[in-house]
């Protein structure tokens, strides 16, 4: 099986502080990875690496065949992120929300259909600044499914999620990896 997600040594210093430390990852498509450790061990950046949001110090990276640092557009086009601490916009609703990243991704859409997936179908109208912490997950989840990208980056997905929001995600990830997509969540 080819994978969708590799490292070869990835590293990243700030200064004279080891972040990263020469991490080799080889994901599989259509397969969920659970990214753990500690707080401070360095998950967020080596997704920030992952994505070309950080400049390793040493290594490599590829998504979907990409390396990050040279090819951010095709990486960004093969990934739906959920970045942790995700915020909505101030003056959007639910809707416009997922209108707005749709049209920036070229992708059609059926705002009513994405939030009834995610369970905001009853608050798509509302202004998300209003939404609670884990409808706000739920909608940054939604905004990373669009166009169904064949790798999902979930960083720290189930924060501020109910028993039920937390199952709710749980059974998206799962399908979603029965459809072949590679889902790396921290």
């Amino acid at each position: 099986m080819t994978n969708a997600i590799t490292t070869t040594d990835l590293a990243k210093d700030y200064g004279n502080i080891r972040a990263v430390d020469a991490i080799n990852l080889a994901i599989e498509r259509g397969t969920v990875f659970g990214f753990l450790g500690p707080n401070g061990s360095g998950k967020s950046t080596t997704i920030g690496m992952l994505l070309g949001l950080i400049h390793p110090t040493g290594g490599t990276a590829a998504l979907a065949g990409h390396d990050p640092q040279e090819d951010p557009v095709s990486v960004r086009s093969n990934v739906g992120v959920l970045p942790e601490g995700f915020t909505p916009y101030p003056s959007l609703t639910g809707r416009e929300h997922l209108t707005y990243i749709a049209e920036l991704r070229g992708e059609e859409i059926d705002p009513e259909a994405a939030l009834s997936e995610v369970g905001l179908k009853d608050a798509q109208d509302r202004a998300a600044t209003a939404y609670s912490k884990g409808m706000t997950q739920r909608l940054g989840l939604a905004m990373a499914l669009i166009g169904r990208p064949p790798i999902l980056v979930l960083d720290e997905p189930f924060t501020g999620l109910d028993p039920d929001g937390a199952q709710l995600v749980r059974d998206i990830v799962m399908r979603e990896r029965e459809r072949g997509t590679t889902i790396l969540f921290s």
